[in-house]
């Protein structure tokens, strides 16, 4: 078992999510920060300085996120609970530490999101504490792939609210996984 702590510089403080990308990094949220830690520094335990740093450029880049996910073509999709949308970082973006700009931001898929996922049609779906409107509690919403090329306040392709029970906790997988995304054994 490998177990990865924070640094003095880069405290992980409370996880909220991890995704790995197609290289095999693996990709941790915490705080208003996403850390990268490189394949290499996940054979043993310790505390290594994350290979990349993202911070918020501004209280709606990344705040208080709480899901990760990458799309099939390497970008980083992140959930922000404080500023209830989802944003897109492009590849470039996050090669390296800083404060970039998303070059998408969503609204529209639930207050509070919290998990993300895409499916095999590249469609994200999204799970939030409340539906849009605040309907109920525990929310999930699919939104379409098309939607999600430029920002502004999505129309969702399916939106499911309080059915039967669940949470509005949980996460997010598809089972098989998407077959467009990349396996690493």
């Amino acid at each position: 078992a490998v177990t990865i702590t924070g640094t003095a510089t880069n405290a992980l403080g409370f996880p909220q999510a991890i995704a790995f990308d197609s290289s095999g990094a693996l990709w941790v949220a915490s705080s208003n920060k996403v850390y990268k830690y490189a394949p290499s520094q996940l054979s043993s335990s310790g505390n290594p300085e994350p290979s990349v740093v993202l911070t918020a450029a501004d209280a709606t880049s990344l705040n208080t996120p709480r899901g990760l996910a990458f799309d099939t073509s390497g970008a980083l999709w992140v959930a922000n609970w404080n500023a209830s949308n989802v944003v897109k970082f492009a590849p470039n973006q996050i090669a390296s530490s800083g404060a970039p700009v998303p070059i998408v931001k969503i609204s529209g898929v639930g207050v509070n999101p919290l998990r993300l996922a895409f499916d095999n049609e590249g469609n994200l779906w999204v799970s939030s504490s409340f539906g849009p409107g605040f309907v109920g509690s525990g929310h999930f919403a699919r939104v379409a792939a098309a939607n999600l090329v430029s920002s502004g306040t999505v129309t969702l392709a399916a939106s499911f609210t309080n059915v039967g029970s669940f949470d509005s906790g949980g996460t997010l997988v598809f089972n098989p996984p998407p077959a467009n995304l990349p396996i690493r054994q």
